[in-house]
């Protein structure tokens, strides 16, 4: 998935919902809010993140990802 998301605001995930493994390159996300669980990424299984901004996303548990499992690489969090 290559993608620019804005500004999203939802109970879970500000900017994806997955209940299935996947991969996310190449990214920015900023904006994004969840009143619940995280700001940009929800997802149940595991997350691969490569070469990706996550700018000024919230949540009340979770902030920018809520995750069950994730590789993380070459990423950076603003707040």
């Amino acid at each position: 998935m290559e993608k620019n998301l804005p500004g999203g605001d939802i109970v879970h995930a500000g900017g994806i919902l997955s209940t299935d493994n996947m991969s996310v390159k190449n990214s920015v996300f900023t904006n994004n809010s969840a009143t619940s669980d995280g700001g940009v990424i929800w997802n149940r299984k595991w997350t691969n993140l490569t070469n990706c901004a996550l700018n000024n996303n919230s949540a009340w548990d979770g902030g920018t990802t809520y995750l069950d499992g994730a590789n993380i690489i070459n990423c950076f969090l603003y707040r």
